[in-house]
């Protein structure tokens, strides 16, 4: 029976040892599906930590893209008004040279018309001047006439004078 006691022995032995084993191994086993969750908790830790970042980055670039907008934005809203505003003083400027040209011409004008009326009006004075002339000299004829008359000039010699002085130009 000794013999029965070893083998019994050793087979107990044996199981205990197995069981020691496949302890080992399902503690073994149990740290590597601890590990595999440990490891999947920290990677979706640190993947929900990479979308948080992401979206604050993209929050961050989207606040940046919006303020370069505006500043764009109000910018050419800036170069439309100075460009509004230039054009306007480029369209009173012509319209300025335009009324200011306008001007000049009608002062030419009456300037014109003013220098002509004077011209016809120093013809006028000239012609009557003239016409004054000629009476006072008509005038002066006939007294003369009259006076070569009144101091017995004979009559004869009186129309030969006054024939030659019709004839002759004043």
């Amino acid at each position: 029976m000794i013999h029965g006691v070893a083998f019994l022995q050793d087979a107990l032995r044996a199981k205990r040892s197995q069981e020691a084993s496949e302890r080992a191994w399902r503690q073994k086993e149990l740290e590597e599906g601890r590990k595999k969750v440990e490891l999947y908790e920290m990677l979706k830790k640190s993947r929900s930590d990479q979308i948080r970042q992401k979206q604050r980055f993209l929050a961050v670039q989207g606040t940046k893209e919006r303020q370069e907008f505006e500043r764009v934005l109000k910018a050419q809203k800036q170069q439309m008004e100075k460009d509004k505003k230039e054009e306007e003083d480029r369209r009173r400027g012509r319209t300025d040279y335009a009324m200011t040209l306008r001007e000049q011409i009608r002062e030419r004008e009456m300037k014109h018309i003013e220098e002509r009326a004077a011209y016809f009006e120093e013809a006028n004075r000239l012609k009557e001047e003239a016409r004054q002339r000629r009476n006072r000299l008509e005038q002066v004829k006939r007294k003369k006439l009259e006076e070569l008359r009144s101091v017995g000039l004979p009559e004869k010699y009186c129309r030969d004078i006054e024939r030659r002085l019709e004839v002759a130009p004043t």
